[in-house]
């Protein structure tokens, strides 16, 4: 039989479901194989391991997550440099850590990767003013937070949470409540992000989360977009 049998049953009915579910095992392995990997494999790479051409492969994972794979690579490489400013001696081992190829092209995104400087994000935001808003989405609350440069924080769970979460990332900055115009931003960008319908029936939930932040940020990068 050819192409007609999923899981060993005719792909009628329910099982017509089958297919989807195998993309999205194949969109989640590749997931945590860029998050595990200390250097994201390309976009071959990531096809060839899937079993699917590079066209394919890319529509599939956008259709399931909403981002392109490279977006996704850069979700990994930004949580790793901010985890990386956190903890390295310096910036420059910081930035070596993550997988930059140069301190140019890490100073050139770090404005939408930290929202602030280098030396600021290591300092706890110091000397930082960072405001934040709530916004529900199907995943449950999210919080957004930015300061000069851009979103600095995309975080679950809002209210309390949330902003303890803010405060023991960013201790010496100061925090404060958005204004009205600020909120309505945030609310539109985290309605605009929502996952796509595919994805949110079969992906994990933690990938979601991520690809949801990730749209976000993405949507709130744009000039004066986070001011």
């Amino acid at each position: 039989m050819t192409g007609a049998v999923a899981y060993g049953r005719d792909v009628t009915g329910a099982d017509a479901a089958a297919p989807n579910r195998l993309h999205a095992l194949a969109v989640t392995r590749a997931c945590r194989l860029m998050d595990e990997s200390a250097a994201p494999p390309n976009l071959q790479e990531l096809a060839h391991s899937a079993g699917y051409s590079r066209f394919h492969f890319h529509r599939m994972f956008k259709t399931f997550t909403g981002v392109t794979p490279h977006a996704y690579v850069s979700v990994v490489r930004a949580r790793r440099v901010r985890h990386e400013l956190a903890h390295a001696p310096t910036v420059s081992d910081a930035i070596y850590r993550s997988g930059f190829n140069s301190n140019g092209h890490f100073y050139s995104a770090s404005p939408a990767i930290l929202g602030m400087t280098p030396q600021e994000f290591r300092s706890g935001g110091r000397g930082t003013v960072i405001r934040y808003a709530c916004a529900p989405s199907s995943l449950g609350p999210v919080l957004v937070a930015a300061a000069d440069k851009g979103v600095c924080a995309v975080l679950a769970a809002a209210g309390a949470p949330g902003r303890e979460v803010l405060v023991r990332r960013f201790p010496l900055a100061r925090l404060t409540a958005g204004d009205t115009g600020f909120a309505a931003r945030v609310h539109a960008a985290v309605r605009r992000a929502e996952p796509p319908a595919a994805g949110r029936a079969l992906l994990p939930a933690d990938l979601l989360e991520v690809c949801l932040h990730e749209r976000v940020r993405r949507e709130l990068s744009g000039p004066g977009a986070a001011g």
